[in-house]
């Protein structure tokens, strides 16, 4: 499954004096950023696991986390 999220985190933010839209994250940074807890009510194993992961912040601090999850799902 591939997992989109958006959120603002205003401590991000660093306006236009940069010069730069948006700042690519890569590695080891990424796991000092807060990230949402997800919770899926038919998921199977303990922890989601992501695995190849984007992460973008824009100059207003709008954060943009792509990755793709691999899930075990019970169905009803």
């Amino acid at each position: 499954m591939f997992l989109r999220q958006h959120w603002i985190d205003s401590r991000l933010a660093y306006g236009p004096s940069l010069g730069i839209k948006k700042l690519k994250l890569l590695g080891n940074i990424v796991d000092q950023v807060w990230l949402p807890d997800l919770y899926f009510v038919n998921d199977l194993s303990d922890k989601t696991t992501c695995g190849d992961f984007m992460f973008e912040i824009t100059q207003e601090g709008i954060i943009t986390h792509s990755c793709r999850c691999l899930n075990v799902w019970f169905c009803f």
